[in-house]
């Protein structure tokens, strides 16, 4: 007998995800555990942005920031006029637009070589706020800097795709595996994992249900390889008695969300993924990333997370 889902059509812990659903709906969780959920008129907080902005984008943006405030001073001493930087030549407007950005360059960063210097009142009031304007601006990018290495992450990596595999006593289990991609440790794992489908109720509202899956185990204390996690598809199981059709028919997806304790940050952590149905293979089983050499040494290899045989 196939698991009952209609007498559990809407849970009562859906996860903040909602019921509501549509066919067109795109996956609950991205791959990279982000949730697939545009938000408008929500506080942006600026600081949070840069904090949690791509590294590519962060440098890009602290570069164009440096730019542009140079380029503004240095349009204000041509304004003040370029007598009044000491050792500057005045040539033609492209130089000396030059030699007043790095000359604000300077006064920024407070490097100051001496080749150039303020001459008068109007100058040096300028170089002393552009000197204050870097200390502070350095101070805050130091600062940012600070945060986004410190900003506690699992580093953990996932299989692309999950599988189903054959289990004990001649039953199959849906399984996938995750491990440490870092150098450092981390304690107690602890994983939840979740079946969401489509299903159509009787007033013809087609919304999407949340049925926990019971897992072999569902935490362990040591992560120092690969943890496969298994979820044996008996009678209990929502995955009971469906092919890979039925799984594409409803729409399946399999939400993961993971704990654990990260010693580097000395802080708990959480990350999340999932697996749609078109993301699990059937009938393989996993390659062992792992081997023994004559000495008794075990070598681990990250990248054989995701190698699968024929089963």
């Amino acid at each position: 007998m196939a698991y009952d889902q209609s007498k559990n059509f809407r849970s009562q812990n859906d996860l903040g995800l909602s019921g509501k659903a549509d066919k067109n709906q795109k996956r609950a969780i991205n791959k990279d555990g982000t949730f697939n959920v545009r938000r408008y008129q929500t506080a942006d907080h600026f600081y949070h942005r840069l904090l949690t902005m791509s590294w590519t984008r962060f440098f890009l943006l602290m570069l164009s920031l440096f730019l542009i405030v140079n380029c503004m001073y240095a349009t204000i001493y041509i304004l003040i006029g370029i007598d009044k930087l000491g050792g500057v030549e005045n040539l033609d407007i492209v130089q000396d637009f030059l030699s007043a950005f790095f000359f604000s360059a300077q006064t920024m960063t407070t490097v100051g070589y001496g080749a150039m210097h303020p001459v008068g009142v109007a100058a040096s009031t300028m170089a002393a706020i552009e000197s204050l304007t870097g200390l502070l601006g350095f101070a805050i990018a130091t600062g940012l800097m600070y945060g986004r290495f410190t900003r506690p992450s699992a580093g953990i990596r996932f299989t692309e795709k999950a599988i189903i595999a054959p289990y004990k006593e001649g039953l199959k289990s849906f399984q996938f595996r995750l491990a440490n991609e870092r150098n450092n440790h981390v304690f107690e794992p602890e994983v939840l994992v979740i079946y969401t489908s489509l299903i159509k109720r009787d007033d013809g509202k087609i919304i999407r249900n949340f049925l926990p899956m019971k897992l072999e185990l569902s935490t362990i204390y040591f992560l120092s390889m690969n943890w496969t996690i298994a979820h044996p598809i008996n009678e209990e199981s929502p995955l009971f008695g469906k092919t890979k059709k039925d799984l594409l028919e409803e729409d399946a997806e399999i939400l993961v969300l993971l704990k654990l304790f990260n010693d580097a940050f000395a802080q708990t952590v959480y990350t999340r993924t999932s697996f749609k149905a078109t993301e699990i293979d059937w009938d393989v089983k996993y390659v062992l990333p792992y081997n023994i050499d004559e000495n008794g040494n075990t070598h681990f290899y990250l990248e054989k997370l995701d190698e699968t045989i024929s089963a």
